[in-house]
């Protein structure tokens, strides 16, 4: 998953030719968590949402921007669909409002993400995660943010975000696969290499070594007729192979920026 966590960040930051999408992140709510805790998920999200396709405006951005006394007016929605919401969205030209919840409930802990629009208030994107420990759910929320972004990116129209993803990964799939031919072609160039050396040496034994008996000439002769075969033919599956590697390292290349 870090793999895919990682391309995922290559994909938004490459992205740039629109503008991005706005989201602002007011901060979030917890059942039986401390303020601190909630203000490390909120960044955490915020953090693992924000690329070249999407800016996320954390809480202490709202602080900087509005001031603290409006910020206290404007964070008291309680109603996803009140006109407060469609005013934090315009108060900073955003497209979305991230809002997120924290429980811990026994040993377990739940987190809830959804992002709304800022004109209307409906939903653009939704995840839920559950984890038995804190670490754990500190992982999944991270994860969790990533597919939400694309999520949203979707909603607005902005789905080759995600199909550039699947793209890089089947990329990359092919590169892990070109490996083994790979592997396989130079074991072949090798041993073909030792069976043709191996037969040279029955060859030259025989031209060098007048009083041998008939039955060791027949046999060294034998032998190095089938090293012979065999050292070509590996030969030959050695070239194949690695020109199989070679296709598909070329299909699974990264395009130049």
């Amino acid at each position: 998953m870090h793999a895919r966590f990682a391309a995922v960040i290559v994909v938004l930051g490459g992205a740039a030719a629109a503008a991005p999408v706005s989201i602002v992140a007011p901060g979030f709510h917890g059942v039986d968590v401390t303020d601190s805790r909630l203000r490390f998920y909120a960044e955490l999200v915020a953090q693992a949402m924000a690329g070249g396709e999407l800016e996320v405006v954390t809480q202490d951005d709202l602080s900087a921007v509005l001031g603290l006394e409006r910020q206290k007016q404007l964070l008291g929605c309680a109603d996803e669909g009140t006109q407060c919401l469609a005013e934090l969205g315009a108060a900073l030209g955003a497209d979305g409002i991230l809002r997120g919840e924290v429980a811990r409930v026994g040993a377990a802990w739940h987190g809830s993400l959804k992002v709304l629009s800022a004109k209307d208030g409906r939903s653009l994107a939704a995840r839920q995660v559950t984890a038995a420990g804190e670490e754990q759910l500190a992982a999944a929320m991270r994860e969790a943010a990533v597919e939400l972004a694309l999520d949203v990116l979707e909603a607005l129209g902005r789905g080759s975000v995600r199909a550039e993803l699947a793209q890089r990964e089947r990329r990359a799939t092919v590169r892990k696969v070109a490996w083994v031919p790979l592997g396989l072609g130079a074991a072949s160039l090798l041993a073909g290499a030792i069976s043709l050396g191996v037969a040279e040496g029955h060859w030259s034994r025989l031209s060098t070594s007048p009083r041998l008996a008939d039955s060791d000439a027949v046999a060294l002769a034998s032998g190095g007729s089938s090293l012979q075969a065999t050292g070509v033919a590996c030969l030959a599956a050695g070239v194949a192979l690695l020109t199989v590697s070679l296709v598909l390292l070329i299909l699974g290349r990264e395009p130049a920026p």
